[in-house]
């Protein structure tokens, strides 16, 4: 039944069953549940966390309300990682829009494919094709409004993070490491003395950002997240941030939430941002720990224990904050 790609509801009631052995399921209570969210939403995912056996099945004690609890407790920390990628992203737009405004003011200038790479085509016909598409009438009304142009910044303020990201992929050179100097300090540009590692590494973070914000808008589980961007180990030990990243036993920096942390935090300047997300992690670790709060407190776990994240962790991003603005947020205990 698990290869079929398609289950009927009678099979998807059974297989919810087999997910819960011990929770004595009336098929009543599944139908319930999946009439109003769909098993894809509640029982996949998890496979890389303290929830699930090696067989595919919840550890004893997990019920079907228990399951949707935790499902709520994953979305709040999917918000999170949506909104701690926005900063990253309107950064991006802001700085794509100071250089491409100065390529001209509609966009049969400002996208003339000889004002970038040679392998731009292709990314300039799909921005190209966006406007005259026009799904959503945004840039007729942009016509109408500025004199028959669609201003770059409109133009950028309208396409997702990854069409932004493609665009600044065939930037020239000058104006790529312009918009990487305006992210990266001059601190970890002088550790990355190689202008072309500096763009290696500051593109393999808005890869991990895209990858986390996008899984995360699109409903996979924050618990247990599999990342497939890989984190550009050499590049980052040049830096003077690589102590705070995290590591597997063999000294290897991961994929995973903590690192999507420190990375957003390690892009933006502004002091508030840093302590806000700061801020935010703090009070969902630590509100969610509480056992009047904690869904899983019953299981005997804690939301730390479902994210892999300990307490010393989120010091150490603390003090990464400390350091980067010379603040002194007090620790953990």
């Amino acid at each position: 039944m698990q290869n079929k790609p398609y289950l009927k509801n009678n099979e998807l009631y059974q297989q919810a069953k087999s997910r819960l052995p011990n929770s004595n399921l009336s098929t009543g209570e599944i139908k319930k549940m999946l009439n109003n969210i769909s098993y894809q939403d509640l029982f996949k995912g998890y496979g890389n966390t303290k929830l699930k056996l090696s067989n595919g099945t919840f550890i004893k004690g997990m019920n079907l309300n228990l399951l949707y609890q935790i499902h709520w407790l994953d979305l709040s920390l999917s918000e999170l990682l949506i909104k701690f990628s926005l900063e990253t992203e309107k950064h991006l737009k802001a700085q794509l829009s100071n250089i491409v405004g100065n390529y001209g003011a509609d966009y049969e200038e400002y996208l003339n494919r000889f004002r970038y790479k040679n392998t731009s085509n292709k990314v300039l016909h799909k921005i190209n094709e966006i406007i005259e598409v026009d799904q959503d009438n945004y840039f007729s009304k942009a016509k109408k409004e500025y004199d028959g142009c669609v201003p770059s910044w409109y133009l950028i303020h309208h396409l997702s993070l990854g069409q932004v990201i493609n665009w600044y992929s065939i930037l020239q050179p000058p104006a790529k490491q312009e918009i990487v100097n305006s992210f990266l300090p001059n601190d970890i540009r002088l550790g990355l003395k190689k202008s072309e590692d500096q763009k290696a590494l500051f593109k393999s973070f808005l890869d991990y950002i895209l990858e986390v914000r996008n899984k995360s808008a699109h409903g996979n589980k924050a618990a247990g997240l599999v990342l497939n961007t890989n984190l550009q180990n050499r590049l980052i030990e040049q830096t003077p941030f690589t102590s705070y990243f995290k590591r597997n036993e063999s000294g290897v920096i991961i994929s995973d939430l903590y690192n999507f942390f420190v990375i957003v935090i390690a892009l933006s300047g502004l002091e508030s941002f840093s302590v806000n997300v700061i801020s935010d992690i703090l009070y969902y670790f630590q509100h969610n720990s509480l056992n009047e709060n904690n869904p899983l407190y019953s299981l005997g776990l804690t939301v730390y224990d479902l994210y892999n994240i300990d307490a010393s962790g989120l010091n150490t991003l603390i003090s990464f904050v400390n350091q980067k603005h010379n603040l002194n947020i007090g620790y953990l205990k």
